[in-house]
């Protein structure tokens, strides 16, 4: 694994998570 594949995930997962807790703040909590 490259550093811009983790970089590429990160980035990836900041951007699901916070958009992922908005839309479904109720269903990550459970």
């Amino acid at each position: 694994l490259t550093e811009t594949t983790l970089e590429a995930d990160l980035q990836k997962a900041e951007l699901t998570s916070p958009r992922s807790n908005k839309r479904t703040p109720h269903k990550r909590g459970k």
